[in-house]
């Protein structure tokens, strides 16, 4: 989590400008640049309106960020909340001393393990979507107008549409391309953190069950003859 920075977005005594966390800035600063993607993809379904599989495309785009969206605005303003919450993942959360914590300590590396496998997941996704453009430089969208024409735009990371003509967007592709390189990141580090989130939580939890099933074990319940119970009364 602090290798992603994540561990200071949630953190309160992170370093702040004017008293205001500068990861949750950053957060906020993500959000917007999501609802910006957002709307351009409504743009870009207008556009391909006449294209049935590029708008569909685009409405697909549309709600993977309107849900990533929820999911960084929701960590933003419940960050308080989580931070307290992380609590619940330290070895020493459970009150009783008597826990065998080597079920705690198998959790911890299971969960770093998951956590740099999703990381790295998302990193690999990232980088192949960012490289993608410069690998099919010679390719490009074609997208069918009311007329019956095709619209060439150069093969771009999401291939958003934007309100210039086809020889403007090509002309000035290295803008666009940037545009979206943002978007990508934005996206990417959106879905890293909330995974993380959420596996680490979920891990946690059936760990900390199992420790405290392994510590009611020990009272002797589950080697206790029934029969011979009912037979004493």
């Amino acid at each position: 989590m602090k290798l992603i920075g994540f561990h200071q977005l949630l953190n309160p005594n992170t370093t702040s400008i004017l008293g205001f966390n500068i990861y949750k800035l950053g957060g906020y600063i993500s959000v917007i640049y999501l609802m910006l993607n957002l709307i351009m993809c409504n743009m870009s379904i207008y556009y391909s309106r006449y294209d049935f599989f590029s708008a569909a495309r685009y409405i697909l785009f549309m709600f993977a960020l309107f849900f990533t969206m929820i999911k960084m605005w929701f960590i933003i303003i419940k960050c308080d909340v989580l931070w307290e919450f992380l609590s619940f993942t330290s070895l020493d959360f459970l009150s009783y001393s008597g826990h065998k914590k080597y079920f705690l300590v198998n959790a911890r590396k299971i969960s770093i393990k998951i956590s740099y496998i999703f990381t790295m997941f998302w990193v690999a996704f990232v980088v192949l979507v960012v490289v993608s453009p410069i690998i099919m430089k010679n390719n490009y969208l074609n997208i069918k107008t009311k007329d019956r024409k095709h619209n060439l735009y150069r093969y771009n990371e999401l291939n958003l549409l934007f309100p210039v003509s086809t020889e403007f967007y090509n002309e000035n592709f290295n803008v666009f391309y940037l545009f979206e390189i943002i978007a990508v990141m934005s996206y990417g580090y959106s879905m890293i953190i909330f995974d993380i989130l959420i596996v680490s939580f979920c891990i946690t939890t059936a760990f900390q069950l199992r420790t405290i099933a392994s510590s009611y074990n020990t009272l002797g319940y589950n080697h206790t003859n029934t029969d011979q119970i009912k037979s004493k009364l």
